[in-house]
């Protein structure tokens, strides 16, 4: 069952605390007390396997630091948390992190996709949890969910930047998400990608591919990255390659989620719905 995932909010803000507890009671993980960020930097034990760890300018260079220590102890996975207008942490929370980040606001479908990422990309919580072998991945419980109780009007009339150098694989997914609404201007490679976005701006989402000739998009996401403007825009990177390292390098270059190659349409439909909610 996945309520064998344990899971503990870390902040000193007992209204971060309170939000982020009352997104994880909808969820189905089993929700640890919650603490602050004081006694996590003191060493209480903790034996979750995934922490939220709230960062501000006050805390988070002891408690980046801390975290290192938990990852280092345990292997376990830290997703960070950070306000959108402290620069100064995003920067350094988006350079440390291994598993995961996002940035306030946000919503509870955002949360939840992150943690489907890092459950997918750390086989030992189910290599640890025998029962978990036999249920059903996350990404097919709530996207299910969500085919199910809404449509994907939401998707319509949104912007999306898409980065794809196979020209067959960028028609057909330009098609595709066309067809349900969305305005999808395609790029093959991250130097155009990032030509365009300096010249038009914002767009509501940014679907990369990582292999690419000229740009890669891990470089192409830590240069999109720099910019302020782009630092809550989503990106998702596009990887045939699923393991916990290559995921850890996503993130870490700028991704807000991956997605896996070859791309089954109805998940992403489900998923970009999650990211533009």
């Amino acid at each position: 069952m996945l309520n064998a995932i344990k899971i503990t909010v870390i902040s000193d803000q007992r209204e971060i605390q309170n939000e982020l507890v009352s997104m994880m009671e909808t969820m189905p993980y089993s929700l640890e007390p919650p603490m602050d960020v004081e006694d996590f930097v003191g060493g209480k034990v903790i034996r979750s396997h995934i922490l939220l760890i709230h960062l501000t300018k006050d805390n988070y260079t002891a408690a980046i630091a801390s975290s290192g220590t938990f990852l280092d102890n345990t292997g376990n996975a830290i997703l960070f948390l950070t306000d959108q207008f402290d620069q100064e942490v995003i920067s350094r929370a988006r350079s440390a992190t291994h598993s995961g980040f996002l940035i306030f606001p946000l919503h509870s479908q955002q949360l939840q996709a992150s943690l489907e990422t890092i459950i997918h990309a750390n086989p030992q919580f189910t290599q640890q949890n025998k029962s978990l072998n036999t249920a059903p991945p996350v990404h097919d419980i709530y996207e299910k969910s969500i085919a199910e109780n809404s449509s994907f009007r939401a998707l319509k009339h949104k912007t999306i930047l898409l980065v794809e150098d196979d020209e067959n694989n960028a028609f057909t997914l330009k098609v595709i998400l066309e067809s349900h609404g969305m305005t999808v201007h395609s790029r093959s490679n991250g130097k155009e990608a990032l030509q365009f976005l300096r010249e038009q701006g914002l767009v509501d989402l940014v679907l990369m591919d990582i292999m690419m000739p000229v740009m890669d998009g891990y470089e192409a996401m830590r240069e999109i990255r720099k910019q302020t403007i782009f630092q809550k825009m989503p990106i998702i990177a596009l990887t045939a390659k699923i393991m916990k390292s290559e995921v850890s390098r996503c993130i870490e270059s700028g991704a807000s989620d991956y997605f896996p190659k070859p791309i089954d349409v109805d998940r992403l439909l489900s998923r970009l719905k999650i990211w533009l909610y």
